[in-house]
């Protein structure tokens, strides 16, 4: 737990790191180690929240994220957008992404996460403003440096067979 979120942004990366490696289960346990001491340490629920969603415990993920709605609301709610719209509630997941971003709320990082949601959420909805909320995601501040957002945008392009733009985008 002691690599995990002490002091330092390397600290706090290797979380992250292992989540993005796939070693989730040793990610699990020194987050759980941190929450353990820290329970409202933010970045260690969103973490897990997103470890979660990922394996499929949806509302393990939903609990975490409901503590973080409780202390930064956007960066909840966009927490919370994945595992309910995976878990059957995904149009219930979109509203509530729609009403928290026109409420202005949150920091670019907050706003930036729920644009990208709403967008992927709206992909898998088959909602016809799909490719606009994809655009103001990707001009979102801090949106330049989310790979992850630029392939999934690039990824949503190629399922409607336009490949120039995908490869300009990603």
């Amino acid at each position: 737990a002691e690599r995990c979120f002490n002091k330092g942004r390397h600290a706090r990366r290797f979380c992250q790191e292992a989540q993005h490696d796939h070693r989730f289960a040793a990610a699990l346990q020194d987050l759980d180690q941190v929450l353990a001491q820290q329970p409202q340490h933010l970045q260690a629920r969103l973490t897990r929240a997103v470890i979660h969603s990922v394996q499929g415990r949806y509302a393990q993920a939903i609990t975490d994220c409901n503590v973080v709605r409780r202390y930064r609301v956007l960066m909840g709610v966009a927490c919370l957008a994945t595992p309910r719209s995976l878990s059957g509630e995904a149009e219930q997941a979109l509203r509530m992404l729609h009403t928290h971003l026109a409420l202005a709320e949150g920091d670019d990082e907050a706003r930036l996460w729920a644009r990208s949601a709403r967008a992927d959420i709206g992909w898998r909805l088959g909602s016809a403003e799909t490719e606009i909320w994809f655009r103001e995601a990707l001009d979102s501040a801090g949106a330049r440096h989310d790979m992850a957002l630029h392939l999934q945008c690039a990824d949503f392009l190629l399922s409607q067979g336009r490949v120039a733009e995908a490869a300009e985008v990603a």
